[in-house]
């Protein structure tokens, strides 16, 4: 029998880009349809409020304090239409993961999204000098190489720089809270891990069957570089092709999904 290969990570990243694409574009469509309809429930409960509120009595109001309202409406519509445009392009820089916004004068600061299981969790800043294009404060996690990227790549490469600490930030939280599920689903008493790399056992099957030994050594990336599933009962040549073939699904990188569904 021919030995397949495992993926590579390119294989995975780009696997997980086309789907991540094709959620983007839905996700990107039906969030214009609920902004458009947000906004015109909004300016219709603006249009009724004011008219309620403005006149009382609509058989003793003067045309020319008609004219009055109706231009105070007005203002007062498009000043709710702006305030609905800028909360639908902050939501558009959040979607894209990475947004940059002037402080001052002098300094500026990149905000990096980070998510896990299609939630957003926490935004990371980076404070930097405008001219200089050095980093003067950051909210990155402490082992992240911040000062070395910074000496690699700035001033003359910003975005190489960006994505790099970005990765490292997003992987950071997908470890960690991978983890977290791991030990929550598979009642793992001692999971001794750091947030760079760190090695993870964890025994599954109906019968506490198999043990999975997940390895992450790279901070940038939240795919284990290694994993081993071990049976800890005699098995033929069928039953290991049958954990090659588990091995490689979780090197794919539904870590928590494939070992749930172990369990069933």
């Amino acid at each position: 029998m021919k030995k397949k290969s495992l993926p590579t990570d390119d294989d995975r990243m780009k696997a997980q880009i086309n789907a991540l694409q094709v959620r983007l574009n839905v996700a990107t469509e039906k969030r214009r349809q609920l902004r458009r309809a947000l906004i015109e429930e909004d300016l219709s409960h603006v249009v009724v409020s004011r008219l309620t509120d403005m006149i009382k009595d609509p058989t003793r109001t003067k045309a020319s304090e008609l004219e009055g309202m109706q231009k105070e409406i007005f203002d007062q519509l498009v000043r709710v239409a702006e305030q609905c445009t800028s909360k639908e392009i902050f939501s558009y820089y959040r979607l894209a993961g990475s947004s940059v916004f002037s402080y001052n004068e002098n300094m500026q600061v990149v905000t990096l999204e980070t998510f896990y299981n299609k939630v957003y969790r926490e935004s990371f800043k980076i404070c930097m000098d405008k001219e200089a294009q050095q980093v003067l404060h950051h909210s990155l996690p402490q082992f992240i190489p911040v000062d070395e990227l910074v000496e690699q790549f700035l001033p003359h490469d910003l975005e190489t720089f960006l994505r790099l600490v970005h990765d490292a930030a997003q992987a950071f939280v997908v470890r960690r809270e991978l983890w977290k599920d791991l030990k929550r689903t598979f009642e793992i008493q001692d999971l001794n891990v750091s947030f760079t790399h760190g090695v993870v056992e964890v025994t599954v099957a109906p019968e506490r069957l198999l043990l999975v030994t997940l390895t992450f050594s790279d901070y940038q990336s939240s795919f284990p570089t290694d994993i081993l599933v071990h049976p800890l009962f005699r098995v033929t040549d069928e039953g290991r092709e049958a954990f090659r073939e588990l091995q490689r699904d979780l090197m794919m990188g539904d870590i928590q999904g494939v070992l749930t569904a172990l369990q069933r």
